[in-house]
């Protein structure tokens, strides 16, 4: 009878353990429901800003030209050659320029068979001619030459340089083995319709051509922000016949 007894008490203390196991087990199961509705609640009551659209192929065409003109603007220091060809011929040099206003190299243009050596310093041209450098600054034409081939070369007040407009069409072409991205855009300016191609290597250009009409010019750029020093040559004489 004892046995019985103590068989029927051991009995219901086991349905008492497992009851009491499974009420904590159910109140756990539902704090941890509560906690995550609660999390759920905060979460979607929370604010974020929206998600910017994503930024199509034209507008980073534009940007990435963008940021490599701006590049080139910054640039102190660079080396170019040149190609202008037109219905006169064909002129081209190669050229060290030291911003803002200085630059030297060589020359050679339809009308002479030989390279010219030229300075530029300030709003003087000077040309060396039979050992003697002579200073071209008397006729208006020659300070339209000087003008033009300073903004060639250093980019002031040229195409390049203008602020491209925001719904300006920019074409990303392939590098065609010059290891650099080509961008190719066609540009309005002074009335003219002026196509415009960048070659981009490590955010600056490398190559840019620009064709309006029948004239196309071509330059090469190289040896960024490398120091090199362009002074006033020191034999000078009038060119007075001019």
């Amino acid at each position: 009878m004892k046995r019985k007894q103590y068989l029927i008490a051991a009995g219901v203390a086991v349905m008492l353990v497992a009851i009491a196991s499974f009420a904590i087990v159910k109140r756990v199961a539902r704090d941890r429901l509560t906690a995550r509705q609660n999390s759920s609640v905060f979460e979607s009551d929370a604010w974020l800003p929206p998600q910017p659209e994503p930024e199509s192929e034209g507008a980073r065409n534009l940007r990435e030209l963008r940021e490599a003109l701006n590049a080139f603007n910054g640039t102190k220091s660079f080396r170019a050659n040149i190609n202008i060809s037109g219905a006169e011929g064909t002129s081209e040099g190669q050229i060290d320029v030291q911003k803002p206003n200085r630059f030297q190299g060589k020359l050679k243009t339809p009308s002479d068979n030989q390279e010219n050596e030229i300075i530029g310093v300030d709003d003087t041209l000077y040309v060396l001619m039979e050992g003697v450098w002579i200073p071209l600054k008397a006729k208006k034409s020659d300070e339209n030459i000087n003008a033009a081939f300073k903004s060639l070369v250093s980019g002031e007040d040229s195409v390049i340089t203008d602020q491209l407009p925001d719904d300006a069409k920019v074409e990303r072409l392939s590098s065609n083995g010059k290891g650099c991205d080509t961008y190719k855009t066609t540009l309005e300016k002074d009335g003219n319709s002026i196509s415009l191609k960048v070659c981009i290597q490590n955010g600056l250009p490398v190559f840019i051509e620009t064709s309006a009409g029948s004239e196309t010019v071509k330059v090469e750029y190289y040896d960024y922000n490398k120091v090199f020093t362009i002074e006033r040559p020191t034999l000078l004489k009038e060119f007075r016949n001019l």
